[in-house]
């Protein structure tokens, strides 16, 4: 028999049991002698998904012939030593993919423990397979109803807490259908099934809280019809017809979410309600994305208008990415979002500074609107009076500028009260066009140039930029200023803002400049950049300006901003030709 040195006799049993081949994963358990862990790290392989899953013109098919060669390799190698018990995660991780409920039944059969936790959240299966799950590596999610129920013949419980207190019921409530639902309300022992209405989690969460936030309308009417309170209110003052209307990592349709609000109002529900963080209904629908004017959202907010609901509530504000986040192709399925007692955390934190969250205090829900894109919602506020010129604790307001022909609207502040023709101004625009914005930006300019006379400026603009208008009798400064923005273009980007291009703001001139997030050098604080190392900047950049024949005539500390150690000038009104 030849002798194979250790780590090429691993590597076959580990690239074996990872690729299903069960005969050669048999002959090499004959062969050679392995040890706990040398068994453990290939059942993990024989675990997963196949390497190869997105090679071919299969992709993310997972071959009907590969479920039995893969519970044949996970048998022979518990067989051989191999310890489910002793890989972490692996149960969660194979009721994670639909594809691999093959091995789900196979590691449960040969005694892994269905109840097994994973992460920070100590989240079991059953936990996970309350949302959908994956097919493949792809991004397609589906209920998992065979996972659920080979768990749950396995010995899953289905009361079950993960460190926040929810059971299985909470997720399923949230993420799945009525039928999964009630298959795991089934599961309860007899004497508990009056708990479905009362089953709550360390922050006071019922169930019903959770099925309205999923806008599961079935789930919702299933649990009212069982007596669930409808103005169940949770330690931070969450309803559920607040969980219905706020924002949330469901899988859901704005109809969805309209249909479950109303069902909630006709049966009782309180339109006023206030939570602690003074977040009521109306402010919640206007965080949704809503183009059109009569829209189901805008019939929702008129309905909360009718009721009494208040037009001028201000509460804090959480920017785009808070509730939506980055756009991945593949969300964590316990990621359920920001709403209830999540929410009274996040702005915990949120205050903390240095925590990078993005939150506007005193707003009301014309600002959700502006920011958020409801149009609807927008509509439905002006038209019962609501006040278009409302500051915010930054002095923000939504405004609507032109620029290259388009309209575009904005989330707008004034840099400082000395500089009021100038604005910091955030886009207001959905996620997919901002995302594809970001992926503009990341191609060369001969490529991106081409396709910017092809696209509104809402595609290509960054979301994040400054609106210069013509101050009244700066005539001559304001066209001076866009000519010496052309005359020193190589520095643009580098020394100074970019030229984006001309816009009209209220009926006035104006520029679209890019941004630099920095702070101005008067106002720089404890971590100022040193006097020295201010001047060795300030010379070359003055250097550069005279070698394209200008001079910069306006040195205040104020029109220098220090990015990142880095000095920039902002104000290019007073740069002067050096012939003049």
């Amino acid at each position: 028999m030849p002798r194979f040195p250790e780590p090429v006799s691993i590597s076959i049993l580990k690239r074996a049991a990872a690729e299903k081949h069960a005969q050669v994963v048999r002959l090499a358990l004959d062969r050679f002698t392995y040890s706990e862990l040398d068994l453990d790290n290939a059942l993990r392989g024989a675990a997963d998904l196949p390497a190869n899953l997105l090679d071919g013109p299969a992709r993310g098919a997972f071959p009907s012939l590969e479920y039995l060669h893969q519970q044949q390799v996970i048998g022979l190698l518990i067989d051989a030593g191999a310890d489910p018990n002793r890989c972490r995660h692996i149960v969660n991780k194979a009721a994670t993919y639909i594809d691999l409920v093959g091995a789900l039944k196979t590691l449960l059969e040969r005694g892994a423990d269905p109840n097994e936790r994973r992460g920070d959240q100590g989240a079991t299966a059953l936990h996970r397979l309350g949302s959908p799950v994956y097919v493949g590596r792809g991004p397609a999610r589906y209920c998992h109803e065979t996972g659920i129920r080979i768990l749950l013949d396995h010995g899953a419980r289905v009361l079950e807490r993960d460190t926040e207190g929810n059971t299985a019921l909470h997720y399923a409530a949230f993420g799945s259908n009525l039928q999964i639902f009630r298959l795991l309300v089934s599961k309860l022992p007899p004497d508990m099934d009056a708990s479905i209405i009362s089953l709550k989690n360390n922050s006071g969460e019922a169930l019903l809280h959770w099925a309205a936030a999923g806008k599961k309308y079935d789930v919702v009417q299933y649990l009212l019809s069982a007596g669930a309170d409808v103005n169940c209110a949770n330690d931070n003052g969450w309803t559920p017809l607040l969980c219905a209307v706020a924002p949330s990592k469901a899988i859901y349709q704005l109809y969805d979410m309209a249909e479950t609000a109303t069902l909630l109002l006709e049966q009782g529900a309180d339109p006023l309600v206030c939570s602690t963080e003074a977040w009521t209904p109306l402010l919640c629908v206007a965080a949704h994305l809503d183009t059109e004017e009569d829209s189901l959202l805008a019939k929702v907010a008129a309905d909360l208008v009718a009721r009494g609901a208040t037009i001028a509530q201000r509460a804090v504000m959480l920017s785009v990415s808070a509730h939506y986040g980055r756009h991945s192709a593949r969300p964590d399925t316990l990621d359920i979002g920001l709403w209830g007692s999540r929410l009274a955390s996040y702005l915990l934190t949120a205050s903390q500074e240095g925590s990078g969250a993005v939150v506007v205090n005193d707003t009301t829900p014309l600002h959700w609107a502006a920011l958020y894109g409801a149009v609807g919602t927008a509509a439905v506020l002006k038209a019962h009076g609501a006040d278009t010129q409302a500051k915010d604790a930054n002095a923000d307001s939504a405004i609507q500028l032109t620029f290259a022909g388009s309209p575009l609207r904005a989330l707008a502040e004034r840099v400082d009260r000395v500089h009021d023709n100038v604005l910091f101004i955030t886009l207001i625009r959905p996620k997919f066009i901002e995302c594809i914005s970001i992926g503009l930006r990341l191609l060369p300019g001969f490529l991106l140039r081409p396709l910017q006379r092809q696209l509104p400026p809402q595609y290509y603009l960054p979301g994040r930029l400054v609106l210069k208008t013509r101050k009244p009798g700066w005539d001559d400064e304001f066209v001076n200023e866009k000519a010496m923005y052309k005359r020193v273009e190589p520095l643009q980007g580098r020394i100074i803002p970019r030229f984006l291009g001309d816009a009209e703001f209220n009926n006035t001139p104006s520029i679209v400049l890019s941004r630099f997030e920095g702070v101005p050098s008067n106002k720089q604080g404890l971590n100022a950049l040193p006097a020295e190392d201010f001047k060795r900047q300030l010379e070359p950049i003055l250097r550069a300006f005279t070698d394209y024949g200008v001079i910069y005539d306006d040195p205040k500390l104020d029109n220098f901003i220090v990015v990142k150690g880095k000095v920039k000038v902002v104000d290019l009104e007073s740069i002067l030709d050096k012939s003049i």
